[in-house]
């Protein structure tokens, strides 16, 4: 972003105009220049622009500034400004979109009787340009809900939490097992539920 210093440059009345050499202070670094009066002008606006200041995330602008005004064999210093505030992204903070994946996505091949894990994914999607926060879940596997949450940085979108159960393969109407989710912070969102198809053999 680009950030703006202005300041104005009070002579005498009585001033006969010319050049009034003053210096900006910028995070300490030095910046010349010279305003130009003319006779009986009495003020006079000048400007200094930091382009392309870098400001990170929920950070504030940590860049300050001040300027030195040399008239009449003397120096005047100004007080030292600095934008105020915290740099925060536009978008709000919360679930858009919830979806499960399985892994295997297929039981079809798996001998019934033997222990298979099943993989559920949920990829979570959050808002564009939010800034970070966690989206906290709750899964629902049909004899529990465990919980989980995931962390999201500024300006990340999409996120994912695991849930592996291990289960013996049956030809039941729970094999395989559907599972659901639903986040509860910072709003509700719920998906499923979703299994892998097919049947074991």
């Amino acid at each position: 972003m680009n950030i703006v210093f202005s300041a104005q440059i009070n002579v005498a009345p009585e001033s006969v105009g010319g050049q009034v050499p003053y210096s900006w202070n910028i995070n300490h670094a030095p910046i010349t220049g010279n305003a130009t009066f003319t006779p009986g002008q009495r003020s006079q606006a000048v400007q200094y622009t930091l382009n392309n200041f870098v400001i990170q995330i929920n950070s504030a602008s940590n860049v300050s500034g001040s300027i030195s005004v040399g008239i009449s064999g003397q120096t005047l210093d100004s007080t030292t400004v600095a934008p105020t505030g915290v740099c925060k992204l536009p978008g709000p903070f919360q679930v858009v979109n919830i979806t499960i994946s399985t892994n295997p996505a297929s039981v079809t091949g798996v001998i019934c009787g033997t222990t298979i894990n099943v993989t559920y994914i949920a990829t979570v999607t959050i808002a564009a340009n939010s800034n970070a926060g966690t989206v906290s879940l709750v899964w629902n596997e049909g004899f529990s809900t465990p919980g989980a949450s995931i962390n999201f940085a500024p300006a990340q979108t999409v996120g994912t939490a695991t849930l592996v159960i291990s289960e013996r393969a049956a030809h039941r109407t729970d094999f395989p097992r559907p599972v659901s989710i639903a986040s509860t912070s910072p709003n509700a969102i719920y998906a499923g539920p979703v299994a892998p198809s097919g049947r074991c053999s």
